[in-house]
């Protein structure tokens, strides 16, 4: 069967987009780490065997599912449909539901008590499930404990796919869903709306990304004063994730001007702000030419730590030591089964006499 044919009966999406819904059949790969999957499906209208790949959350075999994304041809495995948006169709029959629970996603549910709830509650199923567990204790066999280990299976299975079709509603990459849930479990869509730019702290290398998407895509202005400082730190993160550990305020202030549109007072501002919180520190003495340093505080303060220390060490007396000495060489000769050069010797010699010392290669 041809690509042309698998088109035939597929949702239109977009100009660039297509839409296939269809029966997941094989999980053939799953991370759970990112939810990248590769899957056989076998499309709705066509009745097409295809190879499917994307970050499916608790992908399961037997799922309905609704994907879009674009065709593309894999060098090894050949033609394959590359989504980037991914839906759980949940079944509108009796005997969809049936077999939905049926299939073991749900811990707590065995086939017996899945015929039960379903006969009790037919189409209703799905909702007393999700919104009113308590009920589930009408059904012969279901205590309070059972309702509840039925109720947070289906709120463990279920609450990925909310955060994916959260991020995906502001086409954010699903694999992000994993870290955010990890970091902030059942509150994570009450701080991705209320209070996104809190991720710039707890996952400083993406956190800005979905944070800024998110508050911009809901109205927060662009000087915002937490957008401000939130730029202000992701922009200082990415200087030490370069081997910085200092950022040029002007160079900063700068960045953030330029990249995410914030104007020079609300940056000054929100850096007061974030240095008074303890986020960042500025300094004034490090750099030539009166431009102030610019540091993640974690990091002033280790710099900081080593200084002391290499000032406890300079402070301390170091006994002469000659690296000449005949004993010393043979000691070499006979540990490394090496002669040292008199380059070699006086590098020696220097670091046994001084308490600090930088040896470099080259």
């Amino acid at each position: 069967m041809s690509q042309n044919d698998l088109y035939e009966g597929l949702l239109p999406a977009d100009q660039d987009e297509i839409c296939i819904i269809g029966q997941l059949e094989k999980i053939t790969f799953h991370n759970p780490t990112n939810h990248y999957t590769v899957a056989r499906l076998r499309a709705e209208n066509t009745g097409a065997l295809i190879t499917v790949v994307g970050h499916f959350p608790k992908a399961q075999a037997g799922e309905t599912v609704k994907l879009t994304g674009h065709w593309k041809t894999h060098v090894r495995f050949g033609e394959q449909f590359n989504a980037d948006l991914f839906e759980v169709v949940l079944p509108q029959t009796i005997e969809g539901i049936r077999q939905y629970l049926g299939s073991g996603m749900i811990k707590g549910i065995g086939p017996k008590t899945v015929s039960r709830i379903v006969d009790r509650f037919g189409k209703e199923t799905l909702t007393i499930i999700e919104k009113h567990p308590q009920k589930l204790t009408l059904i012969k066999g279901v205590g309070y404990k059972t309702a509840q280990q039925i109720a947070d299976g289906w709120r463990d299975q279920h609450r990925i796919r909310t955060v994916t079709g959260f991020l995906q509603d502001y086409h954010l990459p699903a694999a992000y869903c994993a870290k955010l849930i990890s970091l902030y479990g059942d509150e994570t869509i009450d701080i991705l709306e209320k209070a996104p730019f809190r991720i710039v702290l707890d996952w400083p290398k993406n956190g800005f990304k979905i944070a800024d998407t998110i508050a911009i895509a809901r109205g927060l202005p662009k000087e915002d004063r937490d957008r401000a400082k939130a730029c202000l730190i992701h922009q200082a993160t990415r200087d030490t994730d370069n081997g910085h550990t200092l950022s040029e305020k002007n160079h900063l202030i700068k960045r953030c001007r330029t990249d995410f549109n914030i104007s020079k007072e609300t940056l000054l501002d929100a850096l007061i702000e974030a240095c008074d919180e303890g986020h960042l520190y500025t300094d004034a003495n490090v750099l030539p030419g009166g431009n102030e340093a610019i540091y993640i505080k974690p990091l002033h303060r280790a710099e900081t730590g080593i200084i002391y220390k290499l000032q406890a060490l300079l402070s301390l007396p170091v006994a002469a030591f000659d690296a000449g000495t005949p004993w010393v060489a043979e000691k070499i000769v006979t540990r490394l089964a090496i002669s040292l050069s008199g380059e070699q010797r006086e590098a020696l010699e220097a670091i046994l006499n001084h308490r600090v010392a930088i040896l470099t290669g080259g």
